[in-house]
């Protein structure tokens, strides 16, 4: 099933079994297929389960894992199709999808968030305080949400739209390891929040615009 994934967003390697491996993959973004959403491995790659799928114009745009707890994961599923002169970017197959086994079995996350058409979604929880998990979703209403219990309520934090410049495109971010209220967002600048996404600076300081890639040592 991996082998014809296509376009792949985000990896994961459970830090207690380097063996089993987390893939979310778009897929091919061009055409209807099977091979969109969740997949895991538990051999290091010899061979492959697709755990979450929804439809075959629905991909997985990320996918983060509770620090501490590889059981607990959530993923980003995003409509998606590209041709070529447009993109259909969003529909009611979009959203936030939960896991406390290890990826086995999936619960859409629909309380207090957004209703749909969604966009793109990204996610980011905080090392300091495993709980606490970010949602940046491209929809009417708000656009930056935060979960202090792992997803079962959701708080609009702003609207900012210098948070996720061209929502298809960018729509990364990622916490701080030490604090929970620091956050980078990579947009069309790289943005910067110090009290949990409320309001952003831009942090490049000169860089060229343009950023799809944050590590923070």
């Amino acid at each position: 099933g991996l082998a014809k994934a296509g376009q792949i967003s985000t990896v994961i390697v459970d830090p207690q079994n380097p063996d089993i491996v987390f893939v979310a993959a778009i897929g091919n973004a061009w055409k209807p297929n099977a091979e969109r959403g969740v997949f895991r491995t538990t051999n290091g790659g010899k061979t492959w389960k697709k755990l979450l799928f929804v439809n075959d114009t629905t991909g997985a745009a990320d996918l983060v894992m509770q620090p501490g707890n590889p059981k607990v994961l959530f993923a980003a599923m995003w409509h998606v199709r590209r041709y070529p002169w447009t993109l259909v970017n969003g529909g009611m197959s979009s959203g936030i999808y939960r896991s406390t086994d290890g990826g086995d079995t999936w619960k859409k996350l629909t309380k207090d968030l957004p209703p749909g058409p969604w966009g793109r979604c990204a996610l980011a929880i905080a090392p300091s305080n495993p709980n606490h998990i970010y949602a940046l979703i491209d929809a009417k209403h708000g656009l930056l949400w935060s979960s202090m219990d792992m997803g079962k309520h959701w708080t609009a934090i702003s609207n900012s739209h210098r948070l996720d410049v061209r929502p298809f495109y960018f729509s990364k971010m990622v916490v701080s390891p030490s604090n929970q209220n620091k956050i980078f967002f990579l947009s069309m600048k790289l943005m910067e929040s110090t009290n949990g996404g409320k309001t952003a600076f831009y942090a490049d300081k000169g860089v060229h615009v343009d950023h799809h890639a944050i590590w923070i040592d």
